[in-house]
């Protein structure tokens, strides 16, 4: 029985046989003129984990290269894409990575700008962050601080020509999602022209630091006063320009 979250392939072999040719028994190459195989990777997914998944969606999966993440750890969490027809007619494009606490979306070289995002996947509360590359201030700017799984955001509400980077986060990573399962993120995009996007999906990973017995008691007050006071004052500038 198959598994949801495992990757199988499906092979489809195509044999020509050669004109005339009759079958002979217990010989079955005998009466070949050519023979083609076609690999193909299939992951079935679990759409109850995934209400918001349209019926018949096609989900472009990636290839995963190892590379360093945010945290400076190794991991093999950057998600190359290649999907050949995107644009306004295409409608909406789902992508699916590895499980992480976020991810940042990137175009490729002459691919269409993002024109929506709509993360699909219901993750812990469901609940994240959308931010965008601010040049100015060359950083990620908060632009939604609470986009719900199953909501599309306009970029173009704010960016009349599109976003060519941006970021999700939030993704509680106390889910206890399978990082190998491969259809535990999908995302929908839209794009404001017609093209390929050939881009990329970095995963955002915090490093694990391990503490003496002996502090773990009094870092854990420290860091609840600290994560209070870190809200208090965290503030977003009001001028964007996204490219």
């Amino acid at each position: 029985m198959l598994q949801y979250g495992q990757t199988y392939s499906i092979a489809i072999q195509l044999n020509n046989t050669t004109p005339g040719s009759t079958p002979v028994p217990g010989c079955n190459i005998c009466t070949i003129d050519s023979r083609s195989n076609s690999f193909f990777d299939y992951t079935p997914i679990n759409t109850s984990n995934t209400p918001n998944l349209p019926v018949g969606a096609v989900v472009n999966l990636p290839t995963v290269f190892p590379i360093p993440t945010t945290s400076g750890l190794v991991s093999p969490s950057l998600y190359s894409f290649h999907v050949p027809d995107v644009g306004p007619s295409a409608g909406m494009t789902f992508i699916d990575p590895v499980i992480a606490t976020g991810f940042i979306y990137t175009i490729g070289a002459g691919d269409p700008f993002f024109a929506s995002v709509e993360p699909i996947t219901n993750v812990g509360s469901g609940i994240y962050q959308l931010l965008v590359w601010d040049s100015n201030s060359n950083q990620f700017v908060l632009v939604d601080s609470a986009l719900a799984a199953g909501q599309t955001f306009n970029f173009l509400s704010l960016f009349p020509k599109g976003v060519s980077q941006f970021e999700i986060t939030g993704i509680d990573p106390s889910a206890g999602l399978d990082p190998t399962n491969i259809t535990a993120f999908i995302t929908g995009l839209t794009f404001i022209g017609d093209g390929s996007f050939t881009g990329t999906m970095q995963a955002i990973e915090a490093a694990a630091t391990p503490l003496p017995a002996t502090w773990i008691l009094m870092l854990t007050g420290i860091a609840g006063i600290g994560f209070a006071g870190y809200h208090r004052n965290k503030k977003h500038s009001a001028a964007i320009v996204a490219i």
